[in-house]
């Protein structure tokens, strides 16, 4: 978790009982997801409701966790 940018990679053995690790630092910073917001106007349009209901009536594939996600996109 405190090395979230660092990536190690295994790679098979060749000659001996030694296998050789490749290792990756990723230099920018980790980036944070913003969280979801949902502005008022929004609801303000007159086919927020109808929207809505599509949106949320529809089938995403998926987890449910990426469905929601998914859904709050649309």
């Amino acid at each position: 978790m405190d090395y979230g940018h660092v990536e190690a990679k295994f790679l098979n053995t060749r000659v001996c009982d030694h296998s050789p690790i490749l290792i990756h630092v990723n230099t920018r910073p980790p980036s944070r997801q913003k969280p979801f917001r949902l502005f008022k106007t929004i609801m303000d349009n007159p086919d927020f409701s109808r929207i809505l209901l599509v949106v949320w009536s529809g089938k995403v594939a998926g987890t449910d966790c990426f469905s929601c996600g998914a859904r709050l996109k649309l």
